[in-house]
């Protein structure tokens, strides 16, 4: 899977690109590509948390 998706404690989370690679720091000669992230919080950050935690096979609280 490709997912990109960072819980902070289920009230915060991020989601997208967030990739590491020199492509996204400027280089002599070449512009760094952009990368973007959505800030979610609350509910949408709750159910990110939900989904995460099924993905990796941990039991619901």
């Amino acid at each position: 899977m490709h997912h990109k998706v960072v819980v902070i404690d289920g009230f915060h989370a991020l989601v997208g690109g967030l990739n590491i690679c020199d492509r996204y720091n400027d280089l002599p000669g070449e512009p760094a590509w952009l990368d973007m992230a959505a800030y979610v919080q609350g509910e949408t950050a709750a159910l990110l948390q939900k989904i995460c935690r099924q993905m990796w096979g941990e039991k619901e609280d």
